[in-house]
């Protein structure tokens, strides 16, 4: 039993990694960069090299994915590009609601759903 649960912890752990590497690929791949977006487009070469450095885009990109997978292990989640704002106060500001409206799911799924079960069992086919 220890074994198997170990098992499935490290195949759990593979998968996190490759989905990280999947995830840190594509927004690789994506068209522009963050200095670009975050700058705009009338943005000069000067304060877009400037920006790359500050946000580490002008390190190789095994370099990049450490110190995203570093930063994320961390906490340290960033700033959005859209209001500047950390990603941590984003979270937290919404996560109340989250809770609230999956309490109130639970609360309404759990019952209906022991009552249908117990109705199909009782009623077979």
């Amino acid at each position: 039993m220890r074994q198997l649960i170990l098992r499935r912890i490290g195949i759990g752990l593979i998968l996190l990694w490759v989905v990280s590497v999947l995830i840190f690929a594509l927004t690789q791949v994506l068209p522009g960069d963050a200095a670009q977006i975050r700058l705009g487009q009338q943005a000069t070469e000067e304060s877009l090299a400037a920006l790359r450095e500050k946000l580490g885009l002008d390190q190789p990109a095994y370099i990049q994915y450490f110190s995203w997978i570093g930063n994320l292990i961390t906490g340290n989640l960033g700033v959005s590009n859209a209001g500047g704002a950390t990603i941590e106060s984003l979270i937290a500001n919404r996560i109340g609601n989250t809770l609230f409206m999956t309490a109130i799911v639970t609360c309404i799924s759990i019952p209906l759903s022991v009552g249908l079960g117990l109705l199909a069992a009782m009623y077979p086919g």
